[in-house]
């Protein structure tokens, strides 16, 4: 920050990929279009979530922790902190 606007970060919710694909493989989802069916959700989300393009949405968070027994938020999920990114 410079001083010369006002520039608000907030924290975002990041998938932990590596855990991810570990957690899903265990879970016998060896495509993505696999877990976006298990998952109600489209390929194209699945992907860009994977790919750090969107945040994952609370209904995305809610649906894999529901739909992957045994599975934490911070087993899968990160808070990050733009500023310390």
């Amino acid at each position: 920050m410079d001083g010369s606007t006002l520039e608000v970060a907030r924290p975002r919710v990041r998938l932990r990929r590596a855990v991810w694909d570990s957690k899903v493989e265990q879970h016998g989802l060896t495509t993505d279009t696999a877990c976006a069916a298990l998952l109600q959700t489209s390929v194209s989300t699945i992907h860009r979530i994977k790919e750090n393009k969107v945040e994952p949405s609370g209904k995305f968070i809610a649906s894999a922790l529901f739909r992957l027994p045994g599975t934490t938020f911070e087993d899968l999920f990160e808070v990050v902190v733009p500023w310390a990114d």
